[in-house]
């Protein structure tokens, strides 16, 4: 009989007496870019960074589920890790990384667009974004950027996407977005700056983060979460948030922008200010102690089962994971949780 090119692989039932023909069994036999890892027996696209993990190793370890689900390569990766083997005068290798996140910015080309930044030695220091080409950056083993003078991450312009990565203790804003441009991020934590996001006049698309304890600012307008004013036709959507615990305003909209999903709590001067959150999906509250975050070591901003946060979501319009990459909403019901991370039932 010919092989079924279809479905190659072979899976059998003991006792059975033949094996069923399925398209695979491993990673391996899963040969398509966009289609790299093997999900219940059927070649997919990737939806988590553990996937390309265990298909080719952690270099890079990038699951590009934000675009069209391939597992990134070297071949278009620049990595950074300010440690004694980095080089910013080299070619941004896993072996030899940049030392500097604006080496690797600088260095990137429209087939050579993807950078991973990796905690190091020393901190790791802020940067700008304005590249004509679309950028992802991802973050990992708990980098973060700052703490330092200036803002953390500023894009000038074109279109610039962040997973996982950390903006700490600047003595600016976090993350700065200017008008025109663009800001995507999941799963990142913005915290003890002064004034944690601010989009004036661009786009953004901010999913499954966290902003929190950072200091009042003054300008564009008073806040202490985010401040967010969108330009004419660029994406507007922040979902799945937790806003917490800031020295100013927790969420700043200038105009009414839906919001979903939100933790927003104990921001001193306003919680959330002219967004529209009228779906009763997010928590909005000026109570500490109804947060109910764990308070295990390395579980800052997790939900307990006693917190306000657990199955307020709607069965719409929410991600599909957490900030910590778990399904959203967790398997045993059908109903997501608000704030940044999913509480695993």
């Amino acid at each position: 009989m010919a092989k079924n090119t279809a479905a190659p692989a072979c899976i059998t039932t003991a006792g059975a007496g033949q094996g069923t023909c399925v398209a695979c069994t491993t990673h391996t036999q899963c040969t398509t870019a966009t289609k790299p890892v093997c999900v219940a027996n059927v070649c997919s696209a990737c939806t988590s960074d553990a996937q390309c993990v265990a298909k080719s190793g952690a270099d890079p370890g990038v699951c590009m589920f934000h675009t069209d689900g391939h597992c990134a390569t070297n071949t278009e990766v620049l990595y950074v890790k300010p440690v004694s083997a980095c080089d910013d005068n080299g070619s941004g290798t896993a072996t030899t990384p940049f030392c500097t996140p604006q080496r690797a910015i600088a260095a990137t080309t429209a087939t050579k667009n993807v950078v991973v930044i990796r905690k190091g030695t020393v901190p790791l220091v802020n940067w700008t974004f304005a590249g004509a080409t679309p950028t992802t950056v991802i973050g990992q083993g708990g980098a973060v950027i700052g703490p330092q003078a200036g803002i953390g991450i500023a894009v000038i312009s074109g279109s610039l996407y962040i997973r996982n990565l950390g903006v700490s203790g600047m003595l600016d804003v976090g993350v700065s977005v200017a008008a025109g441009a663009t800001i995507k991020m999941d799963g990142c934590i913005v915290t003890t700056n002064n004034g944690g996001l601010s989009v004036n006049g661009g786009g953004f698309e901010i999913n499954n983060s966290v902003f929190a304890d950072n200091a009042a600012a003054a300008t564009p307008v008073a806040f202490g979460g985010v401040y967010l004013k969108a330009g004419v036709g660029t994406p507007k959507q922040f979902r799945n948030n937790t806003v917490y615990g800031n020295a100013g305003p927790g969420l700043v909209c200038d105009g009414t922008y839906p919001v979903r999903g939100l933790m927003v709590m104990n921001n001193v001067g306003g919680q959330i200010t002219a967004c529209d959150f009228a779906d009763l999906s997010s928590v909005v509250a000026t109570a500490t102690t109804n947060a109910a975050f764990d308070t295990a070591p390395g579980r800052a901003y997790h939900l307990t089962a006693d917190s306000p946060c657990v199955d307020v979501g709607k069965t719409t319009d929410f991600s599909n994971h957490d900030l910590d990459g778990n399904p959203r909403p967790s398997p045993a019901n059908g109903l997501p949780d608000c704030g940044a991370h999913e509480l695993q039932k």
